[in-house]
Protein backbone atom coordinates (compact mmCIF):
# COMPACT_ATOMS: atom_id res chain seq x y z
CA UNK A 1 0.00 0.00 0.00
CA UNK A 2 1.37 3.48 -0.72
CA UNK A 3 1.87 6.39 1.67
CA UNK A 4 -0.57 9.68 1.02
CA UNK A 5 2.69 11.62 1.75
CA UNK A 6 5.39 12.18 -0.97
CA UNK A 7 7.81 10.26 -0.54
CA UNK A 8 11.95 11.62 -0.16
CA UNK A 9 14.32 10.72 -2.62
CA UNK A 10 16.15 8.82 -0.68
CA UNK A 11 13.50 6.54 0.37
CA UNK A 12 12.47 6.11 -3.36
CA UNK A 13 16.41 4.73 -3.66
CA UNK A 14 15.71 2.69 -1.34
CA UNK A 15 12.95 0.56 -2.59
CA UNK A 16 14.37 0.84 -6.26
CA UNK A 17 17.61 -0.87 -4.32
CA UNK A 18 15.06 -3.20 -3.21
CA UNK A 19 13.26 -4.49 -6.00
CA UNK A 20 10.71 -2.12 -5.62
CA UNK A 21 10.39 -0.68 -9.51
CA UNK A 22 6.84 0.38 -9.71
CA UNK A 23 6.06 3.00 -12.30
CA UNK A 24 2.52 4.14 -11.51
CA UNK A 25 2.50 6.95 -9.38
CA UNK A 26 -0.59 8.26 -7.50
CA UNK A 27 -1.08 11.90 -8.18
CA UNK A 28 0.83 13.93 -6.21
CA UNK A 29 3.71 11.55 -5.60
CA UNK A 30 7.15 12.40 -6.53
CA UNK A 31 9.04 10.21 -9.08
CA UNK A 32 12.39 8.85 -8.70
CA UNK A 33 13.31 11.58 -11.09
CA UNK A 34 12.16 14.03 -8.39
CA UNK A 35 9.17 15.21 -10.54
CA UNK A 36 5.85 15.36 -8.59
CA UNK A 37 3.21 12.81 -10.67
CA UNK A 38 0.36 15.49 -12.44
CA UNK A 39 -3.01 15.41 -11.31
CA UNK A 40 -5.59 17.26 -9.14
CA UNK A 41 -6.33 17.05 -5.91
CA UNK A 42 -10.07 16.88 -4.91
CA UNK A 43 -9.41 20.57 -2.93
CA UNK A 44 -8.54 22.71 -6.23
CA UNK A 45 -11.40 21.13 -8.13
CA UNK A 46 -13.88 22.18 -4.93
CA UNK A 47 -12.03 25.83 -4.69
CA UNK A 48 -12.46 26.22 -8.53
CA UNK A 49 -15.86 25.14 -8.81
CA UNK A 50 -16.73 27.11 -5.59
CA UNK A 51 -15.06 30.75 -7.53
CA UNK A 52 -17.09 29.65 -10.15
CA UNK A 53 -20.49 29.80 -8.32
CA UNK A 54 -19.33 32.89 -6.18
CA UNK A 55 -18.32 34.64 -9.70
CA UNK A 56 -21.77 33.81 -11.20
CA UNK A 57 -23.77 34.71 -8.23
CA UNK A 58 -22.57 38.29 -8.47
CA UNK A 59 -22.86 38.68 -11.79
CA UNK A 60 -26.23 37.70 -11.26
CA UNK A 61 -27.15 39.85 -8.31
CA UNK A 62 -25.41 43.11 -10.06
CA UNK A 63 -27.83 42.36 -13.43
CA UNK A 64 -30.44 41.91 -11.01
CA UNK A 65 -29.85 45.22 -9.20
CA UNK A 66 -29.03 47.21 -12.60
CA UNK A 67 -32.08 45.96 -13.72
CA UNK A 68 -33.99 47.15 -11.06
CA UNK A 69 -32.15 50.34 -11.08
CA UNK A 70 -33.50 51.10 -14.38
CA UNK A 71 -37.04 49.97 -13.91
CA UNK A 72 -36.77 52.65 -11.20
CA UNK A 73 -35.43 55.19 -12.83
CA UNK A 74 -38.06 54.77 -16.00
CA UNK A 75 -40.96 55.33 -13.36
CA UNK A 76 -39.38 57.91 -11.52
CA UNK A 77 -39.15 59.89 -15.50
CA UNK A 78 -42.54 58.85 -16.26
CA UNK A 79 -43.99 60.51 -12.64
CA UNK A 80 -41.69 63.51 -13.45
CA UNK A 81 -43.40 64.03 -17.15
CA UNK A 82 -47.08 63.48 -15.61
CA UNK A 83 -45.64 66.20 -12.44
CA UNK A 84 -44.76 68.42 -14.97
CA UNK A 85 -47.35 68.26 -17.26
CA UNK A 86 -50.02 68.91 -14.65
CA UNK A 87 -48.33 71.69 -12.86
CA UNK A 88 -47.98 75.22 -14.86
CA UNK A 89 -48.11 77.63 -12.42
CA UNK A 90 -46.57 75.88 -9.42
CA UNK A 91 -42.95 76.99 -8.49
CA UNK A 92 -41.85 73.58 -8.12
CA UNK A 93 -43.40 69.86 -7.25
CA UNK A 94 -41.78 66.82 -5.17
CA UNK A 95 -42.33 63.46 -4.96
CA UNK A 96 -40.49 60.43 -3.70
CA UNK A 97 -40.47 56.97 -5.38
CA UNK A 98 -38.60 53.80 -4.67
CA UNK A 99 -35.23 55.01 -5.83
CA UNK A 100 -35.80 58.79 -5.95
CA UNK A 101 -36.45 62.14 -4.12
CA UNK A 102 -37.29 64.17 -7.00
CA UNK A 103 -37.82 68.14 -7.22
CA UNK A 104 -38.94 69.54 -10.40
CA UNK A 105 -38.55 73.11 -11.53
CA UNK A 106 -41.67 73.34 -14.38
CA UNK A 107 -40.20 76.44 -15.85
CA UNK A 108 -36.73 75.12 -16.10
CA UNK A 109 -38.77 71.74 -17.86
CA UNK A 110 -36.36 68.82 -15.58
CA UNK A 111 -36.40 67.01 -12.14
CA UNK A 112 -33.18 67.14 -9.63
CA UNK A 113 -32.15 64.34 -7.45
CA UNK A 114 -29.96 63.82 -4.84
CA UNK A 115 -30.78 67.25 -3.83
CA UNK A 116 -28.47 69.29 -1.25
CA UNK A 117 -28.59 73.13 -0.35
CA UNK A 118 -24.59 74.25 -0.52
CA UNK A 119 -24.90 77.97 0.06
CA UNK A 120 -27.99 80.33 1.47
CA UNK A 121 -28.35 84.38 1.46
CA UNK A 122 -28.85 86.29 4.15
CA UNK A 123 -32.51 87.67 3.78
CA UNK A 124 -34.59 85.89 5.55
CA UNK A 125 -38.73 85.89 5.01
CA UNK A 126 -41.84 84.10 6.71
CA UNK A 127 -42.98 81.94 4.29
CA UNK A 128 -47.07 79.74 4.54
CA UNK A 129 -46.47 76.72 3.02
CA UNK A 130 -49.31 73.83 2.61
CA UNK A 131 -48.33 70.40 3.17
CA UNK A 132 -48.65 68.00 0.51
CA UNK A 133 -48.88 64.60 2.89
CA UNK A 134 -51.27 62.21 2.37
CA UNK A 135 -51.93 61.69 6.00
CA UNK A 136 -52.55 66.14 6.28
CA UNK A 137 -53.25 66.96 2.91
CA UNK A 138 -53.83 71.06 3.05
CA UNK A 139 -52.46 71.76 6.60
CA UNK A 140 -50.81 75.15 6.30
CA UNK A 141 -47.37 75.56 8.09
CA UNK A 142 -45.41 78.96 8.78
CA UNK A 143 -41.32 78.46 7.97
CA UNK A 144 -38.22 81.07 7.80
CA UNK A 145 -37.01 80.52 4.61
CA UNK A 146 -34.20 81.81 2.59
CA UNK A 147 -34.58 84.09 -0.48
CA UNK A 148 -31.89 83.23 -2.11
CA UNK A 149 -29.80 79.97 -1.68
CA UNK A 150 -27.96 77.65 -4.20
CA UNK A 151 -28.17 73.93 -4.98
CA UNK A 152 -26.42 71.12 -5.85
CA UNK A 153 -28.33 68.67 -7.58
CA UNK A 154 -27.76 65.50 -10.08
CA UNK A 155 -29.89 65.53 -13.43
CA UNK A 156 -32.60 63.07 -13.45
CA UNK A 157 -32.70 62.53 -16.81
CA UNK A 158 -28.75 61.54 -16.63
CA UNK A 159 -28.39 59.33 -13.27
CA UNK A 160 -26.46 57.96 -12.31
CA UNK A 161 -23.91 59.02 -15.37
CA UNK A 162 -24.14 62.33 -15.28
CA UNK A 163 -22.25 65.40 -13.98
CA UNK A 164 -23.25 67.29 -10.55
CA UNK A 165 -25.34 70.63 -11.55
CA UNK A 166 -24.85 73.68 -9.40
CA UNK A 167 -28.02 75.90 -9.81
CA UNK A 168 -28.66 79.37 -8.37
CA UNK A 169 -32.47 79.62 -7.48
CA UNK A 170 -34.00 82.66 -5.60
CA UNK A 171 -38.04 83.38 -4.88
CA UNK A 172 -40.40 81.40 -4.69
CA UNK A 173 -39.04 78.63 -6.05
CA UNK A 174 -35.85 79.27 -3.43
CA UNK A 175 -38.31 78.75 -0.77
CA UNK A 176 -40.16 75.43 -2.39
CA UNK A 177 -36.93 73.36 -2.85
CA UNK A 178 -36.26 74.32 1.11
CA UNK A 179 -39.53 72.92 1.64
CA UNK A 180 -39.24 69.88 -0.27
CA UNK A 181 -35.87 69.54 1.02
CA UNK A 182 -37.09 69.50 4.67
CA UNK A 183 -39.99 67.39 3.59
CA UNK A 184 -37.44 64.44 2.42
CA UNK A 185 -35.23 64.69 5.49
CA UNK A 186 -37.97 64.56 7.48
CA UNK A 187 -38.06 67.88 9.31
CA UNK A 188 -42.10 68.43 7.94
CA UNK A 189 -44.19 66.34 9.36
CA UNK A 190 -48.45 66.83 10.67
CA UNK A 191 -47.15 68.09 13.95
CA UNK A 192 -45.24 70.70 12.36
CA UNK A 193 -46.47 74.09 13.23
Amino acid sequence: MRSRWPISLREQHARRAAGDYSHTLEAGEHGLDGRRAPGRRLGGVLRATTCIVVATTVALLASCALISMKMAHDSALGRLEIALAATTDSPCTHFKSDWFKVVSLPTKRHGMTSVRIVSVGSTVVQSGEILELAECMGKRIQRERHVTIGVRYQPLETWPFGRSRDIALDGEQAVCVQHAVDQFKGKIDCDSN
